[in-house]
């Protein structure tokens, strides 16, 4: 339609012990270095449900980066909180999200 490229979706599953956290490390970098050569941002947030999975990636939480409720019920963001985010995913055009198993399907909604 003459918008933009289409959407890149890889979806890797496999067992734990596998590498799948490794390989969000490589192309994380490599994003990374990407932009740094041509002097651009970087175009990529990443996240995972737990805290200790967000530490193997360099990430946040899903739960904080989407600010998602924790232990509540899922309601709509009011105003004030959802144009701020809107605004910090204005130029982001990769999402990592990782352990995606564990996130409800409320939130991916």
């Amino acid at each position: 339609m003459g918008l933009g490229p289409p959407l890149l979706r890889i979806n890797v599953n496999r067992e734990a012990g596998t590498g799948k956290s490794h390989l969000i490390t490589i192309l994380s970098t490599t994003l990374y270095n990407i932009a740094r050569a041509n002097s651009k941002p970087l175009l990529l947030a990443q996240a995972t449900p737990t805290r200790v999975a967000a530490f193997s990636i360099n990430s946040r939480t899903i739960y904080n980066l989407l600010r998602l409720p924790v232990n509540r019920p899922f309601k709509k963001l009011p105003t004030t909180s959802l144009t701020p985010l809107q605004q910090a995913f204005k130029d982001i055009y990769y999402l990592i999200l990782n352990e995606k198993s564990i996130i409800r399907q409320v939130y991916l909604a």
